[in-house]
């Protein structure tokens, strides 16, 4: 059935009286016309409607159509609630209800390179929900439109589209090639905290490898709730929609990290061969990028072997210690043709009574150089 939107677009531009008064304005002589001439100019009219029709339609109604998806979606009923902050981290904020689900943002934790949402949510009992697999989309960004991250929680084609849509709303440059370019977050998860009484307590977890902007205010934007259900006969996964609505919540970064500071580290000895091009140890990890072809095209070339061992080899390739001898945990690695950025999981705290080594592995030997404050 036609979108309502595009009925109307096809209607007005399909209006012949329209086209006929057009088309004789711009006729010498319009205003005293002889019969052939009216002729003539409605057979133009016609012919214009036909083009339109049968030549520019396809493109007509791809544009009709996201301008009809993108109305929709800005129609949809949306209300923000602001949250207050009541210490570092937790966020004095009032539920907002829609249709028997009730949801706030419960604490924020953010840093330049990693951002914790904690949100909770609770159900009327006539709700059907499965707590296991719960999901969303959600989009978060700041008060100057900086997207931090947008999730679609659906395999649903059209929905498929909430990316475009919330770039187009918030009039950011959208790449359909490289969806991800004006995203932030290198790595995103969402999972539940607890789950008890109809109420789940869920946390948003966004990464930067290459740092969050400097942000006062951000914007965590749920939408599409559901969950699914494995078909066994079918051997499918099945999508269940609980809501529709829009929910939005405005939140002030906390002051302590709003201001903290990052450390800039380097080697205290060089390493033949390695060129680090970043070291910042932050309030949440310890992030690196080095340049060394040769590990990188080990790291490239990880798909042909097994995971474990795989796995093994990032964690002989590069990793952390400290004075002890203890290895940091590696939370992340990726690597392009020529740079490896690594992600640890350690605090600038740390560094107040410890030091930290950089650890590289090449050609069966293995380097070592300290990590010191520049």
């Amino acid at each position: 059935m036609p979108n309502k939107y595009l009925k109307e677009y096809v209607e007005s531009c399909n209006n012949k009286e329209l086209n006929y008064n057009e088309i004789l304005s711009k006729v010498k002589g319009g205003n005293v016309m002889n019969i052939f001439k009216i002729r003539f100019v409605k057979l133009l009219a016609t012919v214009g409607i036909l083009l339109i029709v049968f030549v520019g339609i396809p493109n007509v109604y791809a544009y009709i159509k996201w301008n009809a998806e993108f109305t929709e979606f800005m129609e949809i009923p949306r209300q923000t609630s602001v949250g207050s902050k009541v210490d570092d981290e937790l966020v004095e904020m009032n539920y907002i209800e829609k249709n028997g689900i009730k949801a706030r943002v419960e604490s924020l934790i953010a840093s330049e390179d990693e951002v914790k949402i904690r949100l909770a949510f609770e159900f009327d009992n006539d709700i059907e929900l499965n707590s296991k697999t719960f999901d969303y989309s959600y989009a978060v960004y700041d008060e100057n439109n900086n997207i931090y991250a947008i999730y679609n929680s659906s395999m649903n084609a059209k929905i498929d589209r909430l990316p475009e849509l919330i770039y187009r709303e918030l009039n950011v440059e959208y790449n359909k090639n490289d969806i991800y370019a004006n995203q932030y977050a290198t790595s995103t998860s969402v999972g539940n905290i607890s789950a008890n009484n109809r109420k789940i307590v869920n946390e948003i977890k966004l990464v930067s490898l290459k740092g969050f902007p400097k942000s006062k205010k951000l914007y965590i934007r749920i939408l599409n709730l559901g969950y699914s259900m494995v078909n066994m006969e079918e051997k499918k996964i099945e999508e269940f929609n609980i809501s529709k609505e829009n929910w939005i919540f405005e939140v002030e970064i906390p002051e302590r990290f709003y201001n903290s500071k990052t450390y800039d580290l380097k080697l205290k000895n060089e390493i033949d061969g390695v060129k680090l091009t970043k070291a910042k140890i932050s309030d949440t990890s310890l992030t690196i990028s080095i340049e060394d072809k040769t590990i990188a095209e080990k790291l490239q070339n990880g798909h042909k072997m097994k995971s474990d061992e795989f796995a093994k080899m990032q964690d002989e390739l590069i990793y952390i210690t400290d004075n002890t001898g203890n290895k940091i945990q590696m939370l992340e690695i990726t690597s392009s043709e020529n740079e490896i950025k690594v992600r640890f999981s350690v605090a600038k705290q740390y560094l107040d009574e410890n030091r930290l080594y950089l650890n590289i592995t090449k050609d069966g030997k293995t380097y070592k150089s300290e990590l010191i404050k520049e």
